[in-house]
């Protein structure tokens, strides 16, 4: 019936979309293609054998399988005496298990859609092509039970696959001697094959309901029809051999996706979080890194370091130069502009795109220029001397004036609403700030 609406409005839209003969070949097109007929075929076709046939028929046997399936979820069936009934309305189970494993996956891409992708892979492992290895390993893992599976049930000439056939024998050997439900067991492999390919906690969740859905409803109703065509020998086959391979249950998964999701909602230290800053007790190149601390709220050390103990202390440090930083992991840093990089991205000052990002690194080289001007000018002179030569250089034309002239073109080219360099507070902002605040605090 979906597929016959589907089709339906397909041809009313062509319909009233065009008159003109694409139109009409379009929907002529449409209509050969009897897409209802077709499925109706599929559905309705004998079971078949996967391991038999050229590629051709096993698209075809693995398409009527899919479905059988479909059609069996959407419109019921009521089974023979000897298999399970399908339907909403009184079956055994109310959706064949394929149903509801393309439901979840749905509803999994739905929650990624809405709430986002929410990662929980680990960086190592988070790239398409490490993901996709790791699905076509359980995948291929799945396949060879399956396969183990499908040898035994035919070595006893037991019938009940993918297509819940009625039941002729209760098979126990292969893989069922392990598990009384070993393409389930699969099927509970898949739902974290299935969420690590999509690195998302949200397709875990929602894969996480199908074991549960069979643990509660497909499982009991199976054992129930078995236990009814085969009595003792069933509940002695149930004695020795476990629902689940080794015991375990969907529950397990459950465990394992609370475990994740405290994991990721548990806050976590910020990388900079604790960092000690070295510098002088003046802001120049001190107050870039301290306001992008603060403004972030991230927890530092100021460790101000009168001039009177900076002889001691420069032999130890990395540069022989001030500011310099230790992390919490006790690694030492130094070089002004490395730090205040450092700093903007653990505070997400500094721009992730990378022509943004070079536009900072570009401002920031440039006062870095004007440092050096300014501290070139006049070097070896003081007190009014020194002075003098200084405000020379700030006046028009001046090496200082030109520096900062530079500063403002860099400002002019990016272009951007507002006030700031990127069009948003960046590193470089604060440099501006803290580096004029220097210049004109005497």
């Amino acid at each position: 019936p979906l597929i016959e609406k589907s089709t339906t409005a397909l041809n009313d839209a062509i319909k009233a979309a065009s008159d003109s003969e694409a139109g009409t070949k379009m929907l002529k097109a449409v209509e050969d293609l009897q897409l209802a007929d077709r499925f109706e075929k599929l559905a309705a076709a004998p079971p078949c054998d996967l391991s038999k046939g050229d590629a051709t028929d096993k698209l075809s046997c693995i398409g009527s399988t899919i479905a059988n399936q479909l059609s069996r979820s959407i419109k019921g069936s009521p089974g023979a005496a000897n298999q399970l009934s399908v339907g909403m309305d009184g079956g055994d189970i109310p959706v064949l298990p394929f149903g509801a494993i393309l439901a979840c996956v749905f509803l999994g891409m739905v929650l990624r859609i809405v709430f986002g992708r929410q990662r929980f892979m680990r960086k190592s492992l988070s790239s398409f092509t490490a993901r996709t290895a790791i699905f076509i390993a359980f995948f291929a893992f799945v396949i060879g039970v399956n396969k183990q599976g499908e040898a035994a049930m035919k070595s006893m000439d037991a019938s009940q696959g993918p297509n819940f056939l009625p039941v002729t024998k209760l098979a126990t050997g292969g893989p069922y001697e392990h598990t009384r439900h070993p393409m389930y067991a699969c099927v509970m492999l898949l739902v974290p094959a299935v969420a690590m390919l999509a690195d998302s906690l949200y397709m875990a969740a929602a894969m996480s309901l199908v074991p549960l859905y069979l643990d509660r409803y497909v499982i009991p109703a199976e054992e129930a029809l078995l236990q009814k065509l085969f009595g003792g020998s069933f509940d002695e086959y149930a004695a020795t051999v476990p629902r689940w391979f080794m015991g375990v249950g969907p529950e397990v998964l459950l465990v394992a996706l609370i475990v994740c999701l405290i994991r990721m909602l548990k806050p976590k230290a910020h990388q900079l979080s604790g960092l000690k800053f070295y510098y002088f007790p003046v802001a120049a190149r001190g107050d870039c890194a301290r306001l992008a601390l603060t403004l972030r709220k991230i927890r530092f050390k100021d460790m101000v370091i009168p001039p009177s103990e900076w002889g001691d202390l420069k032999p130890k440090t990395p540069w022989s130069s001030m500011p310099y930083v230790e992390l919490s992991s006790g690694t030492v840093l130094g070089q002004s502009y490395a730090i205040f990089r450092l700093i903007g991205k653990g505070t997400g000052l500094y721009p992730e795109d990378a022509i943004l990002a070079a536009r900072v690194d570009e401002c920031m080289d440039g006062l870095s220029d004007v440092g050096s001007v300014t501290n070139k000018t006049g070097q070896g002179l003081t007190g009014a001397e020194k002075l003098k030569k200084r405000g020379a250089a700030c006046k028009e034309g001046g090496d200082i004036y030109v520096a900062c002239e530079r500063i403002e073109a860099c400002y002019a080219r990016a272009a951007t609403p507002g006030p700031f360099l990127t069009g948003e507070l960046s590193i470089a902002d604060l440099q501006v700030f803290a580096q004029v605040g220097w210049a004109t605090s005497g």
